[in-house]
């Protein structure tokens, strides 16, 4: 209205790999939108009963462990849930912090405040003069990281990601790579980004040789590429836990092959390991199939553990006594306890994903319509992952 945006939110819900539909509200408060779902499945006579585990992208309206929509949905609901954080949004963030540190914050939402970003954001940037060659040094382990994997399973922009870190291990950069149409910059989506930074190197620009851009090279190179590849094609959430593991020990890795790192860039990474620990919590551990001393837990309040940032097996990467049970966590009365499913014990794969990309195309598909029928109005959207009992336990 009179030019402004109207804003309306978005929150897209699949189960068992299900489209179930969509809700919309005019706010964010996650009161407001745990009602709406809530609402939505009573409506549809979809039964909560055996709701067991719910995931999302990661937003802080979401995660909240005091407000969060999960948290108020287990509240109405009566039991706990195993919470599933999207792994590749948590993955972009150790990008994301690391960049800002080293070139600057960014500034609305495709937009950046340092030298190194605006270079990236350039419309021109595939048509600057290239290098005959970066002088890249790959390790025999970079080269395994990128050898074991194809671009099969990938989005545009991973594909475009792959081929860029595959042009650095050969170093040759080809015709058709170098001619790739690059996705603009997106902060919400920064395989972009990663993108960017890679073509970046491989022109003759004053910046491309500076230290940022080749920390941030090698970062993506030994750290957000080769975990990018490893959850897309190890999808499912008893793989989460592992990842995790494995990202925290690459961070580590990286730190120490980069004595000069400045230290805001070590804290932001590791604060960023401790903020966004979820594929660690007991509750994924129980779900992950990892060799506990118990197949049931107590309903707790909902809170991100503690990680050892030296851990080298899964089991140790939360500072938690097994055989004492988890008593950092507080207990949540009224709530059922999570169980470990048949889906573990059995040694049944599940399909439950520990990424919600494909939750988020179904919320492209949504805003879409949307924009089709009613016209443009600025769309806020989140994607929600429900997973029922059906799916975790199957009827013998």
């Amino acid at each position: 209205k009179g030019g402004r945006f109207e804003p309306t939110h978005h929150l897209t819900m699949v189960g068992d790999g299900t489209y179930l539909g969509f809700v919309q509200t005019d706010t964010k408060e996650a009161t407001v939108q745990s009602e709406a779902i809530k609402g939505y499945l009573e409506e549809h006579g979809i039964k909560t009963d055996n709701l067991a585990v719910i995931g999302c992208d990661g937003e802080v309206t979401t995660t909240g462990w005091r407000t969060g929509i999960m948290t108020q949905l287990e509240q109405s609901l009566g039991q706990s849930l195993v919470r599933v954080v999207c792994l590749l949004h948590t993955l972009e963030l150790f990008l994301k912090k690391l960049f800002c540190v080293l070139d600057g914050p960014t500034t609305g939402d495709a937009t950046y405040s340092g030298p190194v970003g605006k270079a990236i954001s350039r419309r021109d940037l595939q048509s600057l003069p290239r290098k005959g060659s970066t002088g890249y040094s790959a390790t025999v382990e970079t080269y395994m990281d990128f050898a074991c994997h194809g671009e099969q399973e990938l989005s545009e922009d991973g594909r475009k990601l792959f081929r860029l870190c595959d042009s650095l291990i050969e170093d040759v950069l080809t015709d058709a790579a170098a001619d790739m149409a690059l996705s603009g910059p997106n902060h919400a989506r920064w395989t972009a980004s990663a993108t960017r930074i890679l073509r970046l190197y491989w022109t003759v620009h004053p910046l491309s040789n500076s230290d940022t851009v080749q920390t941030m090279v090698d970062f993506i190179m030994s750290v957000y590429g080769p975990m990018y590849l490893m959850i897309k094609r190890k999808w499912q959430l008893k793989e989460g836990p592992s990842h995790f593991l494995t990202l925290v020990m690459r961070v580590n890795a990286f730190i120490k092959s980069h004595p000069a790192l400045p230290q805001p860039a070590i804290a932001a990474l590791h604060r960023t390991v401790q903020n966004n620990s979820y594929m660690a919590h007991p509750h994924v551990l129980l779900f992950s199939g990892v060799d506990l001393p118990y197949t049931e837990m107590p309903a707790t309040e909902y809170r991100k553990p503690v990680i050892n940032l030296e851990a080298e097996r899964v089991e140790d990467l939360i500072f938690v006594s097994w055989k004492q049970g988890v008593p950092h966590f507080k207990s949540a009365g009224g709530l059922r306890p999570i169980t470990s499913p048949p889906i573990v014990a059995g040694g049944v794969e599940g399909d439950i994903p520990c990424h919600a990309q494909m939750v988020e195309r179904m919320v492209a598909l949504t805003s879409s319509a949307v924009d089709t029928s009613i016209g443009y109005r600025r769309q806020l959207a989140t994607a929600f992952q429900i997973h029922l009992d059906r799916v975790l336990c199957p009827k013998e």
